[in-house]
């Protein structure tokens, strides 16, 4: 039994769109919107506007544009829902612009995570004439090598850190220079 069916491969472009939606996981605003509950009356308001505004949006699109618009909106209400309850708790909480550059250690991740994604896509279709689960083992292997190799290579691990995996990899003698 194959992963994925014949059936399925008009659906490929929705399926990439709503997997932009995953670029705003990273900003965790539930903690520090539990941490000033004081601001929940904003978060419901800000969340039913949000909310009024994607089913305007669905209703005036869908019908002209057809399902792949319905995807699109939802991702952009997500988008926009993190970024509006996001400004109004960095002004809460006192977040400044200057302090970007705390984030500088996550851009980088972001950017190994880019690198393996885009070479991962290049080996991808290279695996097409073997089996699914061969192919999603193959393209894990290559995504895990090439994310490890540039989370060194930009330094973003430790010394302590890497001391730590150092101390537990299976093979003797590896030091963490």
């Amino acid at each position: 039994m194959a992963l994925f069916t014949v059936r399925y491969i008009d659906s490929w472009p929705i399926f990439i769109v709503n997997l932009t939606s995953i670029l705003a996981i990273p900003l965790l605003l539930d903690p520090i919107m539990r941490a000033h509950p004081e601001h929940m009356s904003y978060l419901v308001k800000a969340r039913a506007t949000v909310f009024a505004l994607m089913v305007a949006s669905l209703w005036l699109c869908v019908g002209r544009f057809g399902p792949m618009s319905a995807i699109v909106i939802a991702v952009l209400t997500t988008f926009l829902d993190r970024a509006v309850i996001a400004r109004h708790l960095g002004q809460a909480i006192g977040f400044r612009r200057t302090d970007l550059f705390l984030f500088r250690d996550t851009a980088k991740i972001a950017g190994c995570v880019a690198l393996a994604s885009a070479l991962t896509a290049v080996v991808r279709p290279l695996s097409r004439h073997t089996r699914p689960l061969l192919t999603v083992f193959l393209c894990g292997i290559v995504f895990v090598a090439v994310y490890a190799a540039a989370l060194l290579i930009f330094k973003i691990p430790t010394q302590d850190e890497k001391s730590l995996l150092f101390r537990y990899l299976p093979w003797p003698k590896a030091t963490a220079t």
